[in-house]
């Protein structure tokens, strides 16, 4: 992450099965960094002190390089919700994303900026969700109940509350579980937050291996699923409907902003857009921005880049955005 030729190989491999295969969505596993000290690519780095001005090798500890490994990784996501939604509106975009210790204490941004997934791997889901650049998210809550009900727990509760206008489908890890634990864990994402929130279903982990037997080996399907449908889904449930796509009230802009005369990826330029909303952005590293879920309407862009004169292509997105 970091380096923007390797953000187009990953988008061109994933938009060659949108475009090409008659697929339902798209599912993101290892969307993030696997350790806190990661993310030196020289160009990365080249390009991170040319936005800040700086010299020489960061911390892995600068807060500011970590949002900037945030940034990267998040832009990624973007540039594909966009894409997906300029060519098939109806794919979902989709991920698994960590959970982890310390689980948040309460279902708040601040709470969640004091996790694992934000402060160590820097894998931002719940912006993403906020932002609504991903369709579903499924965290990966994989906790034995029996020795960490407390963080299963506090993450099923936040998942249910920080949904924003997504889908949120809980993930229990049931295969770290007794039988009876296993289905408790699955009984309780049907239960409401403490706030009052429900989430939109379920995703056991896994159909291997669905739960643990008291001598250490996993038990089967054929012995779990009578458990499962006698007390947890006794009946047929369809998959909810996902409004924002199936009947769409916003639109989405987006485009790629290029340096004249050369047409070199204009990175660090900044977009803005002002009409029914104002919003303004950089530019990831292919020059790509995106603003997502915008009131229809006129709206004017503007690019702008120190020592550049940039050029862009604007893709407007149903319902329809005038750009100007």
């Amino acid at each position: 992450p970091g380096h923007p030729k390797c953000l187009e190989y990953l988008v061109n491999v994933c938009m060659d099965l949108v475009n090409n295969f008659d697929i339902d969505g798209i599912h993101y596993d290892y969307i993030r960094f696997t350790a806190n000290d990661q993310g030196y690519n020289p160009t990365s780095i080249a390009r991170y002190n040319a936005r800040y001005s700086l010299t020489g090798r960061p911390s892995p500890s600068d807060e500011q390089f970590k949002q900037w490994r945030r940034d990267q990784v998040s832009a990624f996501v973007r540039q594909m919700y966009a894409r997906v939604q300029m060519v098939k509106p109806n794919v979902k975009q989709s991920g698994s994303f960590v959970t982890w210790n310390p689980s948040p204490t309460a279902s708040t941004r601040a709470a969640f900026m004091a996790t694992r997934p934000y402060y160590d791997v820097y894998s931002d889901w719940d912006s993403w969700m906020e932002e609504g650049i991903v369709d579903m998210a499924v965290p990966m809550t994989y906790y034995n109940w029996a020795s960490l009900p407390s963080d299963y727990t506090r993450w099923m509760n936040f998942e249910k509350d920080r949904k924003f206008n997504r889908h949120m489908i809980i993930g229990p890890g049931t295969y770290l579980n007794s039988l009876s634990n296993a289905v408790l864990e699955l009984d309780m994402t049907r239960d409401t937050s403490p706030a009052g929130n429900y989430a939109h279903g379920f995703s056991g982990y896994s159909y291997r291996s669905p739960y643990k037997r008291t001598d250490g080996t996993y038990g089967t399907w054929a012995e779990f699923a009578p458990q499962l449908i006698a007390n947890v889904t006794p009946t047929w449930d369809g998959i909810p409907t996902m409004p924002w796509k199936t009947n769409p009230t916003a639109g989405h802009i987006a485009g790629t902003v290029t340096q004249a005369p050369d047409g070199a990826w204009a990175d660090h330029a900044t977009v803005s857009i002002s009409g029914p909303v104002n919003r303004s952005m950089y530019v990831d590293g292919t020059g790509f921005y995106a603003f997502t879920d915008v009131p229809p309407g006129t709206y004017t862009i503007t690019a702008s880049k120190a020592g550049s004169f940039p050029s862009w292509t604007a893709a407007k997105l149903r319902p329809s955005a005038t750009c100007t």
